[in-house]
């Protein structure tokens, strides 16, 4: 293998890997803003993290039970109670009873978002950013290596 055959290969392998990157990335902030949109056009309410009926989402401690990775919520929207179990994992745990803010669709009030950091699509939006960045930067890289 001569030195552009070289040159080729190690070229393609980057911007192979520095556009996969950039996909990810971009489904990644995609998912994120999607979610996070909400925040602006739904209403915010309070409500408590709550312990779920299925013995199986727990993690028995010390401490007792503690919920699972995915945390139930219960919150009241004009007088009518309802609970919400979030499909976002949420590490660290949630503990049962503290209080997190709710954000819910005013036209359906069992859509919920929790609004954290995780919950309501920042961390997507994050992890999208850094993926398409490292991506940009071995397209870059994958370019200057040519000359």
């Amino acid at each position: 293998m001569n030195k552009v055959d070289e040159i080729m290969e190690d070229f393609s392998t980057l911007l192979g890997i520095g556009l996969i990157f950039i996909f990810m990335g971009t489904v990644f902030f995609i998912i994120g803003w999607r979610t996070s949109r909400l925040i602006h056009v739904w209403r915010a309410t309070k409500g408590v993290v709550i312990p779920t009926m299925n013995e199986g989402n727990f993690v028995f401690s010390d401490d007792g039970a503690q919920p699972e990775d995915f945390p139930t919520v219960e919150y009241a929207v004009e007088d009518v109670t309802y609970q919400f179990t979030s499909r976002v994992s949420q590490k660290p745990r949630m503990p049962i009873g503290k209080e997190v803010e709710v954000l819910y669709n005013p036209e359906d009030h069992s859509q919920v978002i929790i609004n954290t950091f995780v919950q309501n699509g920042t961390l997507f939006k994050l992890l999208g950013i850094i993926f398409e960045s490292v991506g940009f930067i071995l397209v870059v890289i994958s370019f200057f290596d040519i000359f």
